[in-house]
């Protein structure tokens, strides 16, 4: 395609891991990425390759049409039940910009509520869905996340119908920004308990 080196992880885009990541390109490009990991001790440990090999012939671009056919439905949920300003599409995921859901979560705690960076206003709602919903976000998977917005993406059928549909989803995000904007309002002290724990 043109790319002089690519890079994607092994859990994500319809493939089921292990949680390594994917590296290809230009052979000389490559040789020098993987020295670099195995001077970082960060190089996929030789007994994952089996796995490795494993998910990438289970991939299927028809498994990944039908991951982007079930997040749209969500979105499509999330957008009749939060409006256009919140919900955002792009071609394969739905996402609320931090900046959005910063703004919601403090036009609904009111005046008393803490200014909140985005990533922190996202980090609020993700806690809250976490908790109060069993839904874990990238948020809390791992590694900080490279954006402010909460991302819906890559969700299996199965898994939203286990929630109750696209529109349980949708109820599960608008009663986690009213529960997190009840906290909001409380002050400082009740925002950085429900981010940072006590």
């Amino acid at each position: 395609l043109g790319a002089d080196l690519g890079a994607t992880g092994l859990d994500k885009y319809g493939v089921a891991g292990p949680r390594v990541g994917l590296l290809g390109g230009r052979a000389d490009l490559v040789a020098r990425a993987r020295a670099r990991a195995y001077e970082l001790g960060s190089e996929c440990r030789p007994v994952l390759y089996p796995a490795v090999v494993r998910t990438l012939e289970t991939y299927t671009d028809e498994r990944v049409r039908e991951l982007i056919a079930s997040t749209r439905l969500v979105g499509a949920a999330l957008r009749e039940r939060l409006g256009g300003e919140l919900v955002q599409d792009t071609p394969f995921i739905t996402r609320l910009p931090g900046e959005a859901v910063n703004a919601e979560l403090a036009r609904r705690a009111g005046p008393g509520a803490p200014p909140l960076e985005p990533i922190e206003a996202t980090a609020a709602l993700a806690m809250v869905l976490l908790r109060d919903h069993g839904l874990l976000t990238v948020h809390f998977a791992g590694l900080p996340p490279g954006t402010a917005a909460l991302l819906v993406k890559f969700l299996p059928a199965a898994t939203v119908a286990a929630l109750g549909g696209p529109e349980a989803f949708a109820a599960a995000v608008d009663d986690s920004l009213d529960r997190a904007a009840a906290v909001l309002g409380k002050g400082e002290e009740a925002a950085r308990r429900l981010i940072l724990g006590p």
